[in-house]
């Protein structure tokens, strides 16, 4: 069975920290969740189905993009639930005095693609078995940008100039 592996990258720009239309009520209080809230439930949400759903041939690789891209797990170590939220307590919010010039979106999405090409676990026991590797991912983008031409015209881009 061919396996098939997502990438799953997280905007961990200080934009996110804006508020959105959803609350979040506790003992009769209200407060707005941040767009980082929601991107990260989100997150959450999709990895549960993917692993709940496809346990045995799918790998999902998390990362966090600011300045840099912060993987939260390895093709060989990979993540549960649990443990995806935990280590995203550990990242924390969204820091208020990033430099957004410095946080390039588009270094983290060619740099998510390259992850999500490496050979997995996964992709080495289908050589073994005499299969070839799919090549096949996904790449599952939480961000805010305005408009997804940026993100398109980035990926489309990596394409056309990788051999």
């Amino acid at each position: 069975m061919a396996t098939t592996k997502s990438v799953v990258m997280l905007d961990h720009r200080s934009h996110m920290l804006a508020p959105t239309d959803q609350t979040i009520t506790i003992d009769e209080l209200s407060a707005s969740k941040s767009k980082w809230t929601v991107l990260m439930e989100a997150a959450v949400e999709y990895t549960r189905i993917i692993l709940d759903v496809c346990f045995d041939n799918h790998q999902v690789l998390v990362v966090v993009a600011d300045e840099t891209l912060t993987m939260l797990n390895s093709w060989e170590d990979q993540v549960g639930i649990t443990e995806m939220v935990n280590q995203l307590g550990v990242i924390g919010p969204p820091k208020s005095e990033e430099n957004e010039e410095e946080a390039n979106l588009k270094t983290a999405l060619t740099d998510s693609i390259d992850l999500g090409l490496t050979n997995s676990m996964l992709d080495v026991k289908e050589q073994l078995m005499g299969r070839e590797p799919s090549r096949k991912m996904r790449l599952v983008c939480f961000t805010s940008i305005a408009s997804p031409k940026e993100v398109i015209d980035t990926v489309t881009t990596y394409l056309k100039t990788e051999k």
